[in-house]
């Protein structure tokens, strides 16, 4: 599967927020993910976030927010571990958490197994700014022990362009929100 055929529509999200459902589906599709997130937080005085994920997650507002009210708190380690790293290179989460067992009965994933039917995750940092924050995690089938090389080799290929699509949907924002 070549990653590159993806872009086009990916970079439609540039211009437009409504768009990042469908950018992040391509994603999905180019990396054999079931679920993909993103999240972006300026620091430096304009008003501008992004908090999406691809079409996984329509329609489930109840396994989320029971997610988020339960083990939110988990994310915090990994988040922070991910923004630390260096742009574009993958986080498994058996670089945070190296005890696959304990990993695999931990109470977050048994909900989003048995929930969502995700397990394994590899996650990105897309800034390497203090001012912009930003994180792209893929996640994969709960039938999967393992994301495959190749579709690790895959997401790498569109993190940078993954950076790029933010860049410009950041400074797109900002020059309409003044407008």
């Amino acid at each position: 599967m070549n990653p590159y055929s993806r872009l086009p529509n990916i970079y439609d999200a540039a211009l437009s927020r409504r768009n990042w459902v469908t950018a992040l589906d391509q994603v999905a599709e180019g990396t054999s993910a079931k679920g993909v997130m993103l999240f972006a937080i300026n620091q430096s005085g304009i008003d501008y976030a992004v908090q999406t994920s691809n079409s996984l997650y329509a329609n489930r507002e109840d396994d989320i927010q029971k997610y988020v009210e339960k083990f939110s708190h988990y994310d915090e380690q990994a988040i922070s571990h991910v923004l630390a790293s260096p742009p574009h290179i993958p986080i498994l989460d058996t670089d945070i958490w190296p005890d696959h067992e304990t990993l695999r009965s931990r109470e977050d994933i048994v909900f989003e197994r048995e929930a969502i039917g995700i397990f394994r995750r590899v996650s990105f940092n897309l800034s390497n700014s203090p001012e912009f924050k930003a994180g792209h995690i893929l996640q994969y089938d709960s039938a999967e022990e393992f994301a495959q090389p190749e579709d690790i080799e895959n997401a790498m290929a569109l993190m940078p362009h993954m950076t790029k699509v933010l860049e410009i949907n950041r400074f797109f924002f900002s020059i309409t929100s003044k407008v």
